[in-house]
């Protein structure tokens, strides 16, 4: 029996690799030469903007890559005319996704519905990959937002504050993570968790759903720069501490906010083993991420301004520490100086 075990396997061992050349010499001649360097070139690109940490280009490339493109008929056909005209014309956009988008945004967060059930049963660590994952498909459902950043000559020609035009888009973006927070909803609801109502799972849904909202959407608009100075020139005044802290605060901040979502589950669970009111505790703790929320709200609004502010009042420090602005400025004064002393005695001249 060995040694037909081993006579098998060397046969194996022949075969396969025969095989796999001969099926590489069938199949090559109808491979295109002009999509595999596209395909390759796509690849470059993608390595590249990975570098620079930039999501919604790779995002964008993977899609191209993938060969994602919106179908031609929508599941749906809207009316046109519908007020809010911007909240419907993102939900049309959505209604041309493609299947293997939809299915992709579905899975990532019913499998982040999994990982809160292995949380509840005393595996805590499972509450990072359930954040990570609700970040992922928040990366989908800030699509309005995203194609809205990706054409900035565009959108600053519009007669609106460039806050509230990405305000108007923020509805669609939450109507989208609500409907892959129902998808991670359902494996918990039907599981059930023990102590804890399907209300309180509910509120713990819409807690994860908020937290990746404000995760994708400041992940899409980092690296947008819509005609002010941009991110470089703002800190090219600090120090190299406060550069890193940035860049770090930057890279992990927005998956922290999916995680941070989900944070009313552990409470609800620690309130669970210590007899203490789960609802409560639930609605407490989704309270203040609303509170979250809700300051985020204010920085999408008033970013643009913000950052205006705060780059004229970096160009107001530097031209008040700046040592040649200094001296310029003391020169200024001396002839200044000079000058009122030649007139006061030409004055006192002209009375003697």
């Amino acid at each position: 029996d060995d040694h037909r075990l081993a006579t098998a396997a060397a046969v194996l061992g022949l075969v396969v690799p025969v095989g796999a050349i001969a099926l590489g010499l069938l199949v090559v001649g109808g491979i295109s030469l002009e999509a595999a360097e596209r395909r390759a070139s796509l690849v470059k690109q993608m390595r590249f903007a990975a570098t620079l940490r930039d999501v919604r280009t790779v995002t964008v490339l993977r899609r191209q890559l993938s060969n994602e493109r919106p179908r031609r008929r929508p599941y749906v056909r809207l009316p046109l005319g519908w007020s809010p005209f911007v909240f419907f014309r993102d939900i049309r956009a959505v209604l041309r996704w493609p299947i293997l988008r939809i299915g992709r945004f579905l899975s990532c967060n019913a499998l982040a519905g999994w990982c809160i059930i292995g949380v509840w049963h005393n595996n805590t660590t499972l509450i990072i990959p359930a954040g990570l994952l609700m970040y992922i498909a928040a990366l989908e459902s800030a699509e309005p937002i995203a194609e809205e950043s990706d054409r900035p000559d565009i959108s600053n020609q519009y007669p609106h504050v460039l806050g509230d035009l990405l305000l108007r888009h923020l509805p669609a973006t939450i109507v989208i993570a609500m409907l892959g927070g129902v998808a991670a909803f359902l494996p918990i609801a039907l599981r059930g968790l023990d102590g804890i109502t399907t209300m309180s799972i509910a509120f713990c849904a819409l807690s994860a759903v908020l937290g990746s909202v404000m995760g994708g959407t400041i992940t899409t608009l980092a690296q947008v720069d819509y005609g002010e100075k941009g991110s470089a020139n703002q800190t090219a005044a600090m120090g190299i501490d406060s550069v890193g802290i940035l860049l770090i605060l930057r890279v992990a901040g927005p998956p922290a906010m999916g995680v941070l979502g989900w944070l009313p589950i552990l409470f609800a669970r620690s309130a669970y083993f210590h007899d203490r009111p789960v609802d409560a505790v639930v609605l407490s703790v989704t309270g203040a991420v609303a509170l979250i929320f809700v300051m985020f709200v204010a920085w999408l609004r008033f970013r643009a301004e913000a950052r205006k502010w705060f780059s004229d009042l970096q160009q107001t420090t530097k031209s008040t520490y700046d040592p040649a602005a200094m001296t310029e400025k003391l020169e200024r004064t001396k002839a200044l100086t000079e000058q009122r002393e030649s007139t006061k005695t030409k004055d006192s001249d002209d009375d003697k």
